[in-house]
Protein backbone atom coordinates (compact mmCIF):
# COMPACT_ATOMS: atom_id res chain seq x y z
CA UNK A 1 0.00 0.00 0.00
CA UNK A 2 2.79 2.42 0.89
CA UNK A 3 4.49 1.64 -2.42
CA UNK A 4 1.26 2.35 -4.29
CA UNK A 5 0.84 5.69 -2.54
CA UNK A 6 4.47 6.53 -3.31
CA UNK A 7 4.02 5.70 -7.00
CA UNK A 8 0.80 7.71 -7.20
CA UNK A 9 2.65 10.64 -5.66
CA UNK A 10 5.34 10.41 -8.34
CA UNK A 11 2.70 10.32 -11.09
CA UNK A 12 0.93 13.37 -9.63
CA UNK A 13 4.23 15.26 -9.41
CA UNK A 14 5.04 14.39 -13.04
CA UNK A 15 1.65 15.49 -14.26
CA UNK A 16 2.01 18.84 -12.47
CA UNK A 17 5.55 19.49 -13.68
CA UNK A 18 6.06 23.04 -14.90
CA UNK A 19 6.40 23.28 -18.70
CA UNK A 20 6.49 27.05 -19.04
CA UNK A 21 5.70 30.35 -17.41
CA UNK A 22 4.10 33.72 -18.04
CA UNK A 23 7.30 35.76 -17.93
CA UNK A 24 5.66 39.15 -18.04
CA UNK A 25 2.30 40.69 -18.79
CA UNK A 26 0.34 43.91 -18.94
CA UNK A 27 -3.32 44.61 -18.35
CA UNK A 28 -5.67 41.86 -17.18
CA UNK A 29 -4.48 38.28 -17.70
CA UNK A 30 -5.71 35.14 -15.93
CA UNK A 31 -4.86 31.45 -15.69
CA UNK A 32 -7.30 28.56 -15.51
CA UNK A 33 -5.53 25.58 -13.98
CA UNK A 34 -6.38 22.01 -14.90
CA UNK A 35 -9.19 20.66 -12.75
CA UNK A 36 -10.32 24.12 -11.62
CA UNK A 37 -13.58 25.82 -12.62
CA UNK A 38 -12.62 29.41 -11.89
CA UNK A 39 -9.64 31.23 -13.42
CA UNK A 40 -7.32 33.22 -11.17
CA UNK A 41 -5.83 36.60 -12.15
CA UNK A 42 -2.10 36.56 -12.83
CA UNK A 43 -0.61 39.13 -10.50
CA UNK A 44 3.13 38.41 -10.63
CA UNK A 45 5.66 37.75 -13.42
CA UNK A 46 7.10 34.25 -13.96
CA UNK A 47 3.83 32.51 -13.04
CA UNK A 48 4.32 28.81 -13.79
CA UNK A 49 2.28 26.79 -16.30
CA UNK A 50 1.64 23.05 -16.42
CA UNK A 51 -0.05 20.82 -19.00
CA UNK A 52 -3.77 21.52 -18.97
CA UNK A 53 -3.43 25.18 -17.98
CA UNK A 54 -5.12 27.96 -19.94
CA UNK A 55 -3.86 31.54 -20.26
CA UNK A 56 -6.42 34.21 -21.16
CA UNK A 57 -5.90 37.89 -21.89
CA UNK A 58 -8.65 40.48 -21.57
CA UNK A 59 -9.27 43.42 -23.91
CA UNK A 60 -6.38 45.38 -22.36
CA UNK A 61 -4.16 42.35 -21.74
CA UNK A 62 -0.90 41.08 -23.24
CA UNK A 63 1.30 38.21 -22.05
CA UNK A 64 4.69 36.72 -22.90
CA UNK A 65 4.90 32.96 -22.35
CA UNK A 66 8.18 31.02 -22.41
CA UNK A 67 8.39 27.22 -22.51
CA UNK A 68 11.03 24.91 -21.05
CA UNK A 69 12.51 24.13 -24.49
CA UNK A 70 13.10 27.80 -25.29
CA UNK A 71 10.03 28.32 -27.46
CA UNK A 72 7.98 31.45 -26.88
CA UNK A 73 4.43 32.71 -27.40
CA UNK A 74 3.39 36.35 -27.22
CA UNK A 75 -0.34 36.79 -26.67
CA UNK A 76 -2.26 39.86 -27.77
CA UNK A 77 -5.57 41.10 -26.30
CA UNK A 78 -8.62 38.81 -26.11
CA UNK A 79 -6.54 35.67 -26.65
CA UNK A 80 -6.85 32.17 -25.19
CA UNK A 81 -3.94 29.70 -25.18
CA UNK A 82 -4.35 26.11 -23.89
CA UNK A 83 -1.30 23.96 -23.11
CA UNK A 84 -2.39 20.51 -24.32
CA UNK A 85 0.84 18.50 -24.22
CA UNK A 86 4.54 19.21 -23.75
CA UNK A 87 6.74 16.13 -24.15
CA UNK A 88 8.27 14.91 -27.43
CA UNK A 89 5.20 16.41 -29.09
CA UNK A 90 4.48 19.94 -27.95
CA UNK A 91 0.86 20.91 -28.56
CA UNK A 92 -1.02 24.11 -27.76
CA UNK A 93 -4.49 25.25 -28.68
CA UNK A 94 -5.41 28.82 -29.67
CA UNK A 95 -9.18 29.26 -29.73
CA UNK A 96 -9.25 33.01 -30.22
CA UNK A 97 -7.04 36.07 -30.52
CA UNK A 98 -3.49 36.67 -31.78
CA UNK A 99 -0.24 34.95 -30.92
CA UNK A 100 3.32 35.42 -32.16
CA UNK A 101 5.14 32.08 -31.90
CA UNK A 102 8.89 31.65 -31.90
CA UNK A 103 9.58 27.92 -31.90
CA UNK A 104 13.10 26.75 -31.11
CA UNK A 105 14.85 24.20 -33.31
CA UNK A 106 13.55 20.78 -32.33
CA UNK A 107 15.42 17.52 -31.92
CA UNK A 108 14.75 14.45 -34.12
CA UNK A 109 11.47 12.86 -33.08
CA UNK A 110 10.10 16.05 -31.57
CA UNK A 111 7.25 18.15 -32.94
CA UNK A 112 5.47 21.41 -32.16
CA UNK A 113 1.88 21.96 -33.25
CA UNK A 114 -0.60 24.78 -32.85
CA UNK A 115 -4.26 23.78 -33.02
CA UNK A 116 -7.06 26.22 -33.84
CA UNK A 117 -10.76 25.69 -34.58
CA UNK A 118 -10.01 25.48 -38.33
CA UNK A 119 -6.41 24.26 -38.70
CA UNK A 120 -3.46 22.31 -37.32
CA UNK A 121 -0.10 24.05 -37.79
CA UNK A 122 3.03 21.92 -37.57
CA UNK A 123 6.36 23.69 -37.14
CA UNK A 124 10.06 23.19 -36.40
CA UNK A 125 12.37 26.12 -35.66
CA UNK A 126 9.88 28.64 -37.00
CA UNK A 127 8.59 32.14 -36.28
CA UNK A 128 5.00 32.92 -37.28
CA UNK A 129 1.91 34.94 -36.41
CA UNK A 130 -1.54 33.43 -35.88
CA UNK A 131 -4.85 35.28 -35.72
CA UNK A 132 -7.86 33.13 -34.81
CA UNK A 133 -11.55 33.91 -35.27
CA UNK A 134 -14.63 31.75 -34.93
CA UNK A 135 -14.43 30.47 -38.52
CA UNK A 136 -10.91 31.23 -39.72
CA UNK A 137 -7.21 31.09 -38.92
CA UNK A 138 -4.91 33.72 -40.43
CA UNK A 139 -1.27 32.78 -40.63
CA UNK A 140 1.83 34.78 -41.54
CA UNK A 141 5.17 32.94 -41.67
CA UNK A 142 8.06 35.17 -40.60
CA UNK A 143 10.81 32.54 -40.84
CA UNK A 144 10.99 28.83 -41.62
CA UNK A 145 8.03 26.78 -42.85
CA UNK A 146 4.65 25.82 -41.42
CA UNK A 147 2.76 22.68 -42.43
CA UNK A 148 -0.93 23.59 -42.57
CA UNK A 149 -3.77 21.07 -42.32
CA UNK A 150 -7.32 22.48 -42.49
CA UNK A 151 -9.56 20.71 -39.96
CA UNK A 152 -11.65 18.14 -41.80
CA UNK A 153 -9.53 18.52 -44.94
CA UNK A 154 -6.68 16.07 -44.46
CA UNK A 155 -6.01 15.87 -48.20
CA UNK A 156 -5.57 19.65 -48.40
CA UNK A 157 -2.39 19.73 -46.32
CA UNK A 158 0.19 22.18 -47.70
CA UNK A 159 3.41 23.95 -46.74
CA UNK A 160 3.37 27.67 -45.98
CA UNK A 161 6.86 29.03 -46.63
CA UNK A 162 8.71 32.03 -45.22
CA UNK A 163 7.10 35.35 -46.13
CA UNK A 164 3.70 33.90 -47.09
CA UNK A 165 0.32 34.53 -45.48
CA UNK A 166 -2.87 32.46 -45.58
CA UNK A 167 -6.41 32.45 -44.29
CA UNK A 168 -7.55 28.93 -43.44
CA UNK A 169 -11.10 27.75 -42.94
CA UNK A 170 -12.49 24.24 -42.62
CA UNK A 171 -11.32 22.28 -45.70
CA UNK A 172 -10.19 25.39 -47.55
CA UNK A 173 -7.47 28.02 -47.63
CA UNK A 174 -6.63 31.23 -49.45
CA UNK A 175 -3.20 32.78 -49.90
CA UNK A 176 -3.37 36.43 -48.85
CA UNK A 177 -0.02 37.75 -50.08
CA UNK A 178 -0.34 36.70 -53.74
CA UNK A 179 -0.85 38.99 -56.70
CA UNK A 180 -4.07 38.44 -58.73
CA UNK A 181 -2.25 36.53 -61.51
CA UNK A 182 -0.51 34.37 -58.92
CA UNK A 183 -3.76 33.60 -57.18
CA UNK A 184 -5.08 31.98 -60.33
CA UNK A 185 -2.32 29.42 -60.07
CA UNK A 186 -2.97 28.64 -56.40
CA UNK A 187 -4.67 25.33 -55.72
CA UNK A 188 -6.68 26.59 -52.79
CA UNK A 189 -10.29 27.75 -52.53
CA UNK A 190 -10.80 31.50 -52.75
CA UNK A 191 -12.24 33.39 -49.78
CA UNK A 192 -14.33 36.52 -50.21
CA UNK A 193 -12.97 38.15 -47.05
CA UNK A 194 -10.33 40.91 -47.38
CA UNK A 195 -6.79 40.19 -46.14
CA UNK A 196 -5.97 41.57 -42.70
CA UNK A 197 -3.92 44.76 -42.80
CA UNK A 198 -2.75 44.58 -39.21
CA UNK A 199 -1.27 41.10 -38.64
CA UNK A 200 1.80 42.06 -36.72
CA UNK A 201 3.58 41.46 -33.44
CA UNK A 202 0.73 41.56 -30.91
CA UNK A 203 2.19 42.35 -27.55
CA UNK A 204 4.80 43.52 -25.13
CA UNK A 205 8.57 43.06 -25.12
Amino acid sequence: MRMLIFLLGIVALTLSQEVGKVEKFSGKVDRLQKGQVRPQPITAPNTGLTVGDVVRTKSDGNANVSFVDGSRAELGPLTRLDVLEYKEIKSVNVTRGRVLFEVTKLKPGEGFEVRTPTAILGVKGTSFLVEVGSSYTRLKVLSGNVEVTPIGGQNLRFLATEGTAYEVGTQQANRLDSQPDQQQNQRQTEYRTPPPSDIRQPCIR
